[in-house]
């Protein structure tokens, strides 16, 4: 399987390929993703931007509609979907199955939220009523973390397009083909240039993403230490920024574990 970045409904050439190696058998290779170029992120950056000039005008009900048969087409690739992520990731299958069940979850609580969130309201004050609106800020840069790709990701990325803004995703290196999988359905649901996303690393591609003067807004989940890099790489341009910040967890390797060489070159 090849994920290649993707604009405006259209897979982007990269180039360079960064291989997919199942984590049980290193020999056995997934799938292959590119390495974007900068000139890339700043494409996939533009066309959000255009994107969101006609975006953040529909109504948030007709949006809510379009994401709830995103949701359908997920649900119906389910088993294809949770297959890709053990072989990628290591999930036993079962796990990998739910995730994808709570992807579609998701979609629908947030499509469902939409017709109750107040997105506009009056109150009263002493000068007379006042009006309150919630409105969308613009491209949203989402990078996503290895460890659950599916479940993080759209949760991130769900809140973003229900409310009326664009996004580029960065996904995972380790672990980018279901997601990519699901991002390319829910991409095909929508207008183009609302969804869109950009593979490489985290070092050149996800930080040239979050320095992009017209991404106004970051959301992240990873390590702390790249999230002080990126409310660093924020502050320039005064981003909103939304962090999910931890570490690694330890693990115990038993005696009986027979190290490959292979996998500590990764």
């Amino acid at each position: 399987m090849v994920l290649p970045s993707y604009i405006d409904h259209q897979p982007m050439d990269c180039g360079q390929e960064i291989v997919v190696r199942n984590p049980a058998n290193l020999d056995h290779v997934v799938g292959t993703l590119g390495q974007a170029p900068l000139d890339l992120v700043g494409s996939a950056v533009r066309a959000a931007r255009k994107a969101f000039m006609q975006w953040r005008g529909w109504d948030p009900f007709k949006r809510a509609e379009v994401l709830r048969i995103a949701a359908q087409r997920i649900e119906e690739q389910q088993e294809v979907i949770a297959k890709i992520q053990t072989l990628e990731h290591g999930k036993v299958y079962q796990e990998s199955l739910r995730n994808v069940h709570t992807t579609v979850r998701i979609i629908r609580y947030y499509s469902d939220l939409a017709e109750t969130f107040p997105w506009k309201w009056t109150e009263p004050s002493r000068r007379g009523p006042s009006l309150y609106t919630r409105d969308p800020i613009g491209v949203t840069a989402v990078i996503v973390p290895w460890n659950s790709p599916l479940t993080l990701g759209f949760l991130m990325v769900i809140p973003a397009i229900l409310s009326g803004n664009t996004v580029v995703v960065k996904p995972a290196s380790f672990s980018p083909l279901a997601l990519g999988q699901c991002l390319r359905i829910l991409a095909e649901a929508l207008p183009e240039g609302v969804v869109n996303w950009v593979t490489g690393d985290g070092r050149s591609v996800g930080m040239a993403l979050a320095s992009h003067p017209e991404v106004r807004r970051i959301a992240f989940t990873g390590s702390t230490e790249t999230g002080r890099e990126l409310m660093a790489v924020a502050s320039q341009h005064i981003k909103n920024v939304s962090l999910e910040l931890g570490g690694n967890d330890p693990a115990i390797v038993l005696d009986d574990v027979v190290l490959n060489d292979q996998l500590f070159d990764r």
